[in-house]
């Protein structure tokens, strides 16, 4: 039980981990979007209401793509947000891999893979990119007071608590 409830502990801070860098990563996108969208005050635009609509959707969709890249153990992240659930399918790259999907629902894949695979599911991707750990205080604020107190106590937190 103990190691159970250490385990949503660290679900929770990666997901509240996540949740705070996708609302950074939103003011930065609508910052870096209010930028491009203010022209020249002594220059006039040429686009209309309708594609001035459709550039901006354009330069919000140009960056849906998430791709995580680990040079060195240094993770780095591009793209907005990290959508929550998914899944992460490793194989070697000579592996033929075989992919059926049932229509319309989409709700039933099947992979078959000619080399071995892993599979790793959102939390064990979080873990992997630090979004871990968190500072006691930040524990305090979002645990029930009950909760953190044995937690705390019974040194479930020592893994996820930076100092």
């Amino acid at each position: 039980k103990r190691e159970c409830l250490q385990e949503l502990m660290v679900q929770n801070v990666c997901f509240q981990n996540l949740l705070g860098r996708n609302h950074a990563r939103e003011i930065e996108h609508q910052r870096n979007r209010h930028r491009r969208c203010h022209h020249h005050p002594y220059r006039r635009s040429t686009m209309n209401d309708g594609e001035r609509e459709a550039n901006n959707n354009n330069i919000i969709n140009d960056n849906d793509n998430i791709n995580i890249n680990d040079h060195d153990g240094v993770k780095e992240i591009t793209g907005e947000k990290i959508p929550l659930p998914f899944i992460i399918v490793n194989t070697d790259s000579k592996a033929v891999v075989q992919c059926e999907m049932s229509c319309p629902a989409r709700t039933d894949v099947s992979f078959d893979f000619s080399c071995p695979f892993e599979i790793n599911d959102d939390n064990e991707i979080l873990k992997r990119l630090g979004m871990n750990v968190t500072s006691k205080e930040a524990l305090q604020r979002s645990l029930p007071p009950d909760l953190f107190a044995y937690a705390n106590g019974k040194g479930l937190l020592r893994d996820i608590a930076r100092v």
